[in-house]
């Protein structure tokens, strides 16, 4: 191609140029403009790729091919290197595109931006661009960011699957509880219907539950000790409640000799029978009762003696 100083541009085989070169006023220069198909490499980043909100910022590896299609336009418009006019129109398409989406919907824009690429496009700089293809990726920052988005996200299901574990977990739990609680209430109920027919003192019971629950035999034992004195003490207020009204009736004269003779075949005979109901073993017992019957020795015919000068009442009580 060939330009003169007022702008011309003329292709070398035209007339005007051939008659226009003999007058030596006319300075004309030659221009040699590539028309092959050439492919460029471009990368964009930093700033350039701003998305949606200017929120994160991508970068775009570009792989473009080019070709000369209006050599008159080049040499007017003075483009000596053209790969920084391509990469300019098509860092601006590409930023247009990228603003319309987020930093998680880079595969889309990326999509988008091909296919509308797809068929190629002619520049007013008289270059046509057959083929465009872009690479979207996440800037550093914006990769930290959705790595530690896709960290909560993990960690968040994690701990809903532990969660559930854990429900399922404690429900076995305690349906398996349920079902030894259940267990435990039938074995007693058993055991209680067993006992209610057995005619038992506290020390048997007191036995009875040792056997069942070795564990506790310190307990048991103090508690066999405790049952224990406590009888002791009921006994013997009993009996010193049974002396002094015996000791008031004969002060007052209200007993007489024949009379604590039959009030003590009374109360020997209450005992007896008391004893008699204790003595045997019971079938579903198989240890042998923890107190022995209590053998009473057979009462005296002979009357005691009237209370008079010669004896305290209180000391004829005793002596009874």
């Amino acid at each position: 191609m060939y330009s003169n100083a007022a702008g011309e541009v003329s292709y070398p085989d035209s007339v005007r140029f051939k008659w226009s070169r003999q007058a030596p006023v006319f300075g004309w220069t030659r221009y040699e403009i590539d028309v092959a198909d050439h492919r460029r490499i471009a990368k964009l980043g930093g700033m350039d790729l701003p998305t949606a909100r200017r929120a994160h910022y991508l970068e775009a590896t570009l792989n473009i091919g080019f070709r000369v299609t209006d050599p008159a336009e080049v040499v007017r418009r003075n483009i000596t290197y053209g790969d920084s006019a391509i990469l300019n129109y098509v860092g601006d398409a590409l930023r247009a595109t990228v603003r319309e989406f987020e930093i998680d919907e880079t595969h889309l824009a990326e999509e988008r931006f091909n296919r509308e690429c797809a068929e190629g496009f002619t520049l007013p700089e008289g270059i046509k661009i057959y083929y465009v293809c872009a690479q979207l990726t996440p800037d550093f920052a914006a990769r930290e960011y959705l790595a530690d988005r896709r960290d909560s996200h993990r960690r968040r299901e994690l701990e809903v699957e532990r969660h559930e574990q854990a429900k399922l977990a404690a429900m076995r739990a305690n349906e398996i509880k349920r079902i030894e609680h259940s267990g435990e209430l039938e074995r007693h109920k058993e055991a209680l219907t067993t006992l209610r027919g057995l005619d038992l003192d506290p020390y048997q019971l007191l036995l009875a539950h040792l056997a069942e629950n070795p564990q506790d035999k310190e307990g048991t034992f103090d508690l066999i000790m405790q049952v224990w004195k406590t009888g002791v003490d009921r006994d013997e207020a009993r009996d010193v409640r049974s002396s002094e009204l015996l000791t008031y009736l004969i002060d007052k004269g209200v007993l007489q000799a024949v009379d604590i003779e039959r009030f003590r075949d009374d109360l020997t005979d209450r005992i007896r029978e008391a004893v008699s109901r204790k003595s045997p073993t019971p079938a579903a017992w198989t240890e042998p009762p923890v107190l022995s019957p209590v053998k009473l020795g057979r009462a005296s015919t002979v009357p005691p003696p009237r209370p008079g000068a010669d004896g305290s009442s209180v000391n004829g009580a005793r002596r009874l």
